[in-house]
């Protein structure tokens, strides 16, 4: 009895197949062989089909310039899900979900064919954020080959390194613990994008990819258009930049310098350091940590509690609560138990914040022991850094036309230039000797800078600058149209810029102020402010402008539609000053200042007057407030010649106090009392600014053939 040949298992599915009057024919095997019908009524058995036999062909090498594809198998017809009835999880590696990825056709290729992948924002980095390298300028020999710190050094003494903090850098600190919290617990490293680079649920590829490669791989799911992404392990470089961390950490003074501190005199705490890190390499083994991780048999309690010891004898006091809460964090579970992942993870991140603070205490002291020597090397060091950065041969145009502009102001000035009672000793300009001259030019040409700066400054933050965590490498150049010896006060000439602007415009506010009060009929008219209520309202429009008043003055052309949306920023900061003071002026000539806001509505006669005037004076051309400013600036030149000027042109010195109080008494001065620690503040701190340039840069400037050419 013959039977149909029974479908093979490894056989995949097939239509079925239909006999010649067109019904379905069953898989199910028959007892009895089918037969046909021939037309002389005789019947036939059906022939038994034979298995097709393919000739064999050899295998051709593959050639070198091939890409590298491999499929799984012949293309299946139907889910894998279905058959097998495995429920897909949201993230699947190979030690959660299913391997049925291996019959996926997929592309494996190397890192550098997907660069905006592999090194966008959603793959965390490989190594920790706090590590060596990004400590490397906190290192003494990075701080004395730093010249803009070194010079910023100079002007502010409480200048100190502060840990770099905000969301971008957070966010990425984030997603990396994130990442080696998932490799300790899944053993997998891989991450889903689709095809723009957004991140999807993971398909995993860690069975598809080499597993001894220290670079990452990509992996391309044709079929689903998801590209895996797969990357070296981050534990092992984790624990090594966590050792060379706690090394350099606890031995500061094998890297001072002999320039603060004696090393003899230290000899001793060095061979105390050294043998503090001899023990320390000797316990903690990266390579033995990781298996024991891997493996979850680590046991932190004995070597959490060693490193805890260690930090707390070269720490500073106010560190020992944050030591005390890593080491808690790491010994949640039972003593002797092997740590949870997770708690093992975290107690790292937390200890390399320490070990962060710590070597900025280490850096903020060193800073603090150096400042002496770097002031009194100050002028060599800059002079040096300047000839490095600008070239022996460089021209210097812009240096000496500036000194030239500012000799030519001095000369056509109407008032004299050392004015009594600021000065003994009253000379003409011509019979100043030539070096008082050059050094009264750069005086000048600084104020000038400060308030009529050569180039449009970008917006000025409302803190002083701060110097950053890392340094940039570009080379150092002064703003254009600056003089070349002001490429180290870049900062210092936009944020005095600023100061100078939001000055002027308070200035221009108050006098809008008195105005609104002598306007409208004589009935109505009230008597000039006192002073209490002039400094209320200087605060009041201090704290509506965010510090910054000046942002309010509108520039004279708009370009672009960048210029446009900050414009609208301005015209709505301007009204909202301009609505205030009108209403401060109604209700002090309605005589109900002592209510609130609210109490009393603002003055529609007022604010249309107030409005108008300021939609002619309250802008960058503006002939009122052009005038205010030249008033302003020469105030200012007067108080830094005065504070900057050496003994043997002025006999007799005034202090600051009374200096500023002649200042504020002569007429070019009226209505600038309220603002009187603000115009002091932006004198003095010119004032210093020119006494640091002026002890670097004058030798230069004294030669005569720097300004005769």
């Amino acid at each position: 009895m013959d039977f149909d040949p029974v479908p093979s298992p490894q056989d995949r599915k097939r239509k079925l197949d239909e006999d010649d009057d067109g019904q379905p024919r069953s898989s199910t095997p028959r007892l009895c062989p089918p037969t046909i019908l021939r037309p002389d009524g005789a019947t036939k058995r059906r022939r038994v089909d034979q298995p097709i036999r393919r000739r064999r062909v050899g295998r051709k090498q593959p050639s070198s310039s091939r890409r590298f594809t491999t499929r799984c198998g012949p293309t299946r017809i139907g889910s894998d899900l279905e058959d097998m009835g495995i429920t897909l999880s949201a993230v699947t590696t190979p030690a959660t979900g299913s391997l049925l990825s291996l019959h996926r056709p997929y592309t494996l290729e190397p890192y550098n064919k997907h660069p905006h992948i592999v090194f966008g924002p959603h793959v965390p980095s490989l190594y920790p954020p706090i590590n060596r390298h990004s400590l490397n300028d906190l290192d003494l020999s990075h701080v004395l080959r730093n010249p803009q710190l070194r010079h910023d050094l100079l002007f502010d003494p409480g200048l100190h390194f502060r840990p770099a903090s905000h969301r971008k850098k957070d966010d990425a600190s984030d997603k990396y613990w994130d990442a080696v919290i998932k490799e300790l617990s899944t053993g997998c490293t891989c991450l889903s994008f689709d095809p723009e680079g957004e991140p999807v649920p993971c398909i995993c590829a860690c069975e598809l990819t080499p597993s001894s490669t220290p670079l990452p791989w990509i992996v391309t799911f044709a079929n689903e258009g998801i590209v895996t992404v797969r990357t070296p392990p981050r534990l092992r470089n984790l624990l090594d930049d966590f050792l060379d961390l706690l090394l350099l950490v606890i031995q500061p003074l094998s890297r001072a310098s002999g320039m603060y501190l004696n090393p003899t005199s230290v000899q001793t705490q060095i061979e105390e350091h050294a043998a503090h890190a001899h023990y320390i390499r000797t316990v903690f083994d990266p390579a033995l940590i990781e298996q024991e991780l891997l493996c979850r048999i680590f046991d932190p309690s004995g070597i959490f509690e060693l490193i805890a010891d260690t930090l707390k004898r070269h720490c500073a006091p106010m560190r020992d609560s944050a030591i005390s809460a890593f080491v808690a964090k790491g010994l949640s579970s039972e003593k002797g138990a092997p740590a949870n992942s997770t708690d093992a993870v975290l107690a790292l991140r937390m200890c390399m914040d320490v070990l962060e603070l710590m070597q900025l205490d280490i850096a903020n002291h060193q800073l603090h022991c150096l400042r002496p020597y770097i002031t009194k090397s100050a002028r060599s060091y800059e002079l040096d850094i300047f000839e490095s950065e600008m070239g022996p041969d460089s021209a210097l145009s812009v240096t000496q036309a500036w000194i030239h502009e500012s000799e030519r102001k001095l000369k056509c000035a109407d008032d004299p230039i050392f004015k009594a009672p600021y000065f003994s000793n009253i000379l003409s300009w011509e019979l100043l000797p030539r070096n008082t001259q050059v050094y009264v030019c750069v005086l000048r040409g600084l104020v000038d800078l400060v308030f009529c700066p050569p180039t449009t400054l970008p917006p000025i933050s409302n803190g002083p600058p701060a110097t950053p965590l890392r340094q940039p490498t570009a080379p150092l150049l002064p703003l254009p149209g600056y003089p070349e010896t002001t490429f180290l006060d870049n900062s210092r000439l936009q944020q005095l810029t600023g100061d100078a602007l939001d000055l002027v415009a308070m200035h221009m506010y108050l006098l809008l102020f008195r105005q609104l009060l002598l306007s409208g009929p004589p009935s109505s008219r009230q008597a000039e402010p006192d002073l209490s209520q002039l400094k209320s309202l200087r605060n009041e429009i201090l704290d509506l402008s965010g510090s910054r008043p000046g942002h309010s003055i509108l520039p004279s052309h708009i370009e672009g539609q960048s210029e446009l949306k900050k414009s609208e920023r301005q015209q709505k900061l301007q009204a909202s000053i301009v609505l205030h003071v009108v209403l401060r002026a109604t209700q002090l000539k309605r005589n109900s200042s002592s209510g609130g806001l609210d109490s009393c509505p603002v003055d529609p006669t007022l604010l249309s007057v107030a409005q108008n005037w300021a939609e002619q004076h309250l802008h960058s051309r503006s002939t009122l407030l052009l005038m205010l400013k030249d008033r302003v600036r020469e105030l200012v030149f007067r108080a830094v010649l005065s504070l900057t000027m050496p003994p043997s042109v002025s006999s007799t010195r005034m202090t600051s106090e009374s200096l500023f109080s002649h200042l504020l008494a002569e007429p070019s001065a009226s209505g600038l009392t309220p603002l009187r620690s603000h115009f002091r503040l932006i004198s003095e701190r010119t004032s210093t600014l020119a006494h640091y340039h002026l002890n670097t840069y004058l030798p230069l400037y004294e030669q005569k053939t720097f300004l005769d050419t």
